[in-house]
């Protein structure tokens, strides 16, 4: 066949347009291939946690058993108006005025605050033990730069993580099951215009939600050499 013959020449130049596009896609159609091994395994992986993962019904026995369990330990703190219990759509949330735990203006904790804290932390080893926590500081929206803070936001989180360090560090809780959140002045439940409403502000609220499945590694295909090309 002679190459220089203009209607094998067109043909040619179309045949080597066709090849250069399919060199092109084909690491395209490797990683399809690639891919459908990985979704096998991943698949594979989620039907074994299934039978791992609690039911619905199980998680919400343990946030009721949790409350029971942190309104006997936290009755006096109850009573006095120290601590509030409330289940929302986050979880459990315990709730202690800021003036409960540290003195004002300052993210050390109280001496008197261990007892407290104590209580909660013998339901996160105990009934709860497994389920995350999350500390939330917040402020009112009076300044705080005289007592060396640059905003409420830096206040909060100095205050959220000595809670976060005490659990950790003094009482031995895992540290992938506690996490920090910061609200300083913008997640008020009352009026920041009374002396009340501030002191409601200021708080703190440890969130506890119910264990849910560990992630696990999940491991690709083996990719297999046939015994041909061995």
């Amino acid at each position: 066949m002679n190459d220089t013959n203009p209607f094998y020449s067109k043909y040619l130049k179309k045949f080597a347009a066709v090849m250069r596009r399919a060199i092109k896609m084909m690491p395209a159609v490797l990683f399809v291939f690639a891919l459908s091994g990985c979704a096998s395994a991943v698949k594979n992986t989620c039907l074994s946690e299934e039978a791992h993962v609690q039911p619905p019904d199980a998680r919400v026995d343990e946030l009721a058993q949790a409350r029971d369990a942190l309104e006997q330990q936290l009755h006096s703190e109850i009573v006095g108006k120290t601590a509030q219990l409330q289940v929302t759509d986050k979880g459990l949330v315990v709730t202690f005025p800021a003036d409960a735990l540290f003195d004002q203006g300052k993210s050390k904790l109280k001496t008197e605050a261990y007892a407290a804290l104590d209580a909660v932390y013998r339901v996160l080893s105990g009934i709860a033990s497994g389920s995350r926590i999350e500390i939330g500081g917040h402020t009112d929206n009076e300044a705080v730069q005289a007592s060396g803070w640059k905003s409420g936001w830096e206040l909060s989180a100095a205050r959220a993580l000595s809670v976060v360090h005490y659990f950790q560090d003094e009482k031995g809780i895992a540290g992938w099951r506690l996490s920090v959140a910061v609200f300083g002045e913008y997640r008020p439940v009352a009026d920041n215009s009374t002396k009340e409403g501030r002191q409601a502000n200021r708080r703190i609220e440890i969130v506890i939600t119910p264990r849910m499945p560990q992630v696990q590694e999940i491991a690709l295909p083996q990719t297999k050499t046939s015994e041909a090309t061995r």
